[in-house]
């Protein structure tokens, strides 16, 4: 005859242990999966074809995206907004600082001079009319 199992949803301490015995006598897989020391695994020939040729394509839209970013470093300098003006130039420079390293430093060193250039005008443009908020609130703060 057929004895039922009845789940009570009560865990007892006898089936606690058995689970905790059961689960730290069981090796994890991944121990298992791994080489022995000295051993490399062996790559496939078509894997290996598949990682020594890049994209043909790749090279084109990386200068394609090297282009734009000169382009737009280039349109900056027409740029009427001061303070625009030298943060186009950075960031341009800094995305284009590991595709071409001189031209990235051109573009830092153009920046620099601009931020300095828009900071002498900005002074002198903003103070005879209205000073900025910041300058408003220093002056009130001392």
């Amino acid at each position: 005859m057929l004895t039922r199992i009845v789940y009570t949803g009560k865990v007892t301490l006898l089936e606690l242990i058995c689970i905790s015995l059961l689960c730290l006598l069981l090796p994890p897989r991944p121990s298992l999966a791994q080489n022995p020391p000295g051993e490399t695994p062996q790559v496939k020939a078509k894997e290996r074809s598949n990682i020594s040729r890049p994209d043909p394509m790749e090279d084109e839209r990386r200068a394609f995206a090297i282009s734009l970013v000169i382009s737009t470093a280039d349109e900056a300098r027409s740029y009427s907004d001061l303070a625009l003006r030298p943060r186009v130039l950075a960031r341009s420079a800094d995305v284009l600082w590991n595709a071409d390293n001189i031209t990235a430093r051109a573009l830092f060193r153009r920046a620099w001079e601009a931020a300095e250039k828009g900071d002498a005008e900005e002074i002198t443009i903003k103070t005879k009319d209205n000073p900025p908020p910041m300058v408003i609130a220093l002056r009130r703060a001392s």
